[in-house]
């Protein structure tokens, strides 16, 4: 799981589950949570296991790397934001989520942040001593917290959190990720978005920044034959940048410009080089005035 962190940087949120009563890194939530899914191998727990996207991956470490990358090309519906304050020795502090939904149906789901923690030495059976992404609590509770976010809307939830006496704070990360309450058979229960930020990149803030007013689009139509609209408002004189991704993450076409108030942009289907692009599942992000929007447009022939 290092190795793969490592070799996407800033793309995946890890967190490790140790299950063990036994083992010093043993957490009763993590393990509550383990439980929470079906069975995954043959009718009964084994241990490493993967859940990618909150989807069963199985225990063959060499095919994990595989099934992150097949994930991470995969658009994100929604997005995550996080901000917060903590004052370093105290403790204590405060996570603030920015859920957007940018698609034009409400999304209800489960919200969880986990406290988590790096560089921690044990050495374990299987011959390694450092962990890293260590599960040490989760804020919300191993329930998490249920959220609807209205479409096209934009959210934030405020979590308080505590940090133990014997965590180090310079090691210690908060994971947010929002998840789908509904388990299916295979052992999987699909997460939507996830984030991570460094408990020490939240020091220093006296108090928390106002959220932006959301930035609400309109993409259509969807499926797309020949060209989509994006709607949306904006400050006048504000720059706007639309990126668009094939199902692989790999950018096709890309368009800015100034708005002037209320604006639609048009996305011909054709990539930077002019060329039609094949049908498939393509990604948007509308970016105006530092404030992002995101989602899917299927295109067919």
């Amino acid at each position: 799981m290092d190795q793969i962190v490592l070799d996407f940087p800033g793309r995946i949120a890890a967190i490790e589950w140790h299950i063990n009563a036994s083992y010093p890194l043993y957490s009763a939530e993590a393990r509550t949570r383990f439980r929470s899914y079906p069975p995954p191998y043959n009718g009964g727990y084994a241990t490493p296991w993967a859940w990618i996207d909150g989807k069963s991956r199985g225990y063959q470490y060499s095919s994990w790397s595989s099934w992150a990358q097949y994930q991470m090309a995969i658009p994100a519906e929604y997005g995550i934001g996080l901000t917060g304050s903590y004052t370093p020795g105290a403790g204590s502090g405060e996570l603030a989520i920015e859920l957007t939904n940018p698609t034009s149906s409400p999304v209800t789901a489960d919200l969880f942040v986990v406290i988590t923690e790096d560089s921690i030495y044990y050495s374990a059976p299987n011959g390694d001593p450092w962990h890293n992404h260590v599960c040490r609590q989760f804020a919300t509770g191993v329930s998490g917290t249920s959220v609807t976010i209205p479409a096209m809307t934009t959210d934030t939830v405020i979590q308080n959190f505590a940090i133990e006496s014997g965590w180090v704070e310079e090691r210690c990360n908060l994971v947010a990720y929002l998840q789908t309450p509904d388990v299916q058979p295979d052992s999987s229960r699909p997460i939507h978005q996830g984030a991570i930020i460094r408990l020490l990149e939240l020091t220093g803030i006296a108090e928390r920044e106002p959220v932006r007013p959301r930035l609400a689009v309109t993409a259509g139509p969807n499926p797309v034959r020949d060209r989509a609209e994006l709607h949306f408002n904006a400050r006048p004189g504000s720059s706007w940048r639309l990126a668009v991704y094939s199902s692989t993450g790999r950018r096709v076409a890309s368009l800015q410009g100034i708005a002037n108030g209320k604006d639609i942009v048009t996305w011909n289907r054709r990539d930077e080089s002019g060329s039609r692009v094949p049908a498939g599942v393509y990604g948007w992000r509308l970016t105006v005035d530092g404030r992002t929007a995101q989602g899917k447009l299927v295109t067919t022939d």
